[in-house]
């Protein structure tokens, strides 16, 4: 019988890996195609759910005074960056990966990063969370951030708008505007690590990152030496002191109600209102406030008068306004200026669209810029 010399035919699975390319058996993991497939579904969700926490959360940081040093940053990673994220790691399915959508808190101050922890805390379910200083070898430089991994808790998903969200997870990034300033100049930089830096800039950028840890430090104490001085001035105050920005907060929180007032009072602004006016000290602004209490109410109740028979909310908001409150401590402040000095007087000043609303021309320019 004749030797049959031709080569032999290898296994199908033998010569993929003799290629470097293991091939998986049928049926096993789940294509490319089925991931980009479960993307796509997945993709609208999770825009709605960083965009439904960044409508959500401004107000709740702001109740309990915590301060932005940005607005909230949000974004969903795209499909080139996932694929090349799940290449070699094969994992179930998409909605498994955490970070598919992702969301950055950059904070003022040091000091608030434990508030925020405790909301993050309470109002979603919090997967994991990791301090990155904490991994951060000695040749490092000082990059900090906090990462927690989300889901939303059963009061989110009892909202109609938000009951489909529950398997999507989100990524939140917490750290301060200082310690984003080293972050991302380190990354733009690719100096996160010491041997990564040509010796002669490494005293530098050491220098730099001290620096900005002494920023967040030298902040921590302003507030602590103010709020010792607030509580201070509200024992030892006397009526002839000069005005400043914290007195100024301090006499109205007492002088105006407290519905009236706003998380964004500018008391620096209405500072210099008043100093123009030559209401320069304790007493000058007590009596500005209180001879002129009854032209303010007169002017409140006008302006709500206006906007609840016109249905419109122009200059306020819908939820001030079933409060019965128009005009927030500045806008008071600045009515009793009017009250004091005169419309004429304090338009040369402030303008005119800045104290008492004329409804009917608001109206009319809304009408114009929609006509627009």
């Amino acid at each position: 019988m004749a030797r049959d010399t031709s080569t032999p035919v290898r296994p199908r699975k033998r010569l993929a890996k003799a290629e470097g390319k293991l091939e998986k058996e049928p049926g096993a993991g789940t294509g490319k195609k089925d991931f980009h497939a479960e993307y796509q579904r997945l993709l609208p969700l999770a825009t709605r759910i960083i965009d439904g926490i960044a409508n959500q959360m401004p107000a709740l940081l702001a109740k309990h005074g915590v301060s932005l040093g940005v607005p909230i940053e949000k974004r969903v990673k795209d499909w080139s960056s996932l694929s090349q994220k799940i290449e070699g790691r094969e994992p179930k399915k998409i909605s498994d990966i955490q970070d598919i959508a992702g969301m950055r808190f950059i904070l003022l101050f040091l000091r608030d990063l434990p508030a925020l922890d405790v909301l993050i805390n309470d109002n979603f379910d919090v997967v994991s969370s990791e301090n990155t200083i904490d991994r951060l070898g000695s040749t490092q430089f000082g990059y900090q951030s906090t990462h927690y991994i989300v889901k939303l808790k059963d009061t989110w998903l009892g909202v109609p708008s938000y009951s489909d969200l529950g398997e999507i997870y989100v990524e939140i990034q917490v750290r301060t505007l200082s310690q984003h300033i080293w972050a991302a100049s380190s990354h733009k930089l690719q100096y996160k690590k010491e041997e990564s830096v040509p010796l002669p800039l490494r005293r530098t950028i050491n220098r730099i990152s001290a620096l900005l840890e002494t920023v967040d430090l030298e902040l921590s104490r302003v507030l602590e030496e103010r709020d010792a001085y607030i509580d201070s001035a509200g024992v030892t105050i006397n009526d002839d002191d000069p005005l400043n920005v914290d007195l100024l907060q301090s006499l109205l929180d007492e002088l105006l109600p407290p519905e009236n007032k706003s998380d964004d009072e500018d008391y620096s602004e209405l500072l210099e209102d008043l100093l123009t006016f030559d209401v320069n000290t304790v007493i000058k602004l007590r009596d500005l406030i209180i001879s002129n209490k009854e032209h303010v109410e007169k002017a409140e109740a006008r302006e709500l008068s206006q906007r609840v028979e016109g249905g419109h909310v122009l200059g306020t908001s819908r939820a001030r306004i079933d409060r019965n409150v128009f005009f927030n401590h500045m806008g008071l402040t600045r009515e009793a200026l009017v009250g004091q000095f005169g419309q004429s007087e304090v338009a040369k000043i402030i303008n005119p669209h800045d104290l008492t609303y004329d409804f009917e021309d608001e109206v009319e320019d809304a009408h114009e810029d929609r006509a627009e």
